[in-house]
């Protein structure tokens, strides 16, 4: 289990205590659906609230490479070190995009 992940379960479980001790002092009255909802929005939002890992850039930007090259058929490996970084910066700016509209989702 990576830091990132550590943290994210930490988060999580650190939400379902708070809860559970509202819910025991009388403070508050939570749903099952509650306390798994708030659990696990706490947990994407700590895995989501950094940059993008170069595992996840990299699949993206292979995805969106051979998405727009289709016709021609050209692979991801193909792409030399100069359009390379190219690539990548959008797939940075593609992930952050959505991990942003989902933790808008989750927080609504």
């Amino acid at each position: 289990m990576n830091e990132k992940w550590r943290t994210a379960v930490d988060d999580a479980a650190d939400t379902i205590g708070e809860m559970l001790i509202e819910v025991a002092g009388g403070q508050a009255s939570y749903s099952h659906e509650d306390i798994a909802n708030a659990a696990l929005g706490a947990g994407v939002t700590t895995l989501l609230g950094e940059a993008p890992d170069s595992v996840r850039v990299d699949a993206a930007a292979r995805a969106l490479y051979e998405a727009l090259h289709d016709e021609k058929r050209l692979k991801w490996e193909t792409v030399n070190a100069v359009e390379k970084p190219f690539w990548l910066d959008i797939a940075r700016a593609v992930i952050s995009a959505s991990d942003v509209a989902l933790l808008d989702r989750i927080k609504a």
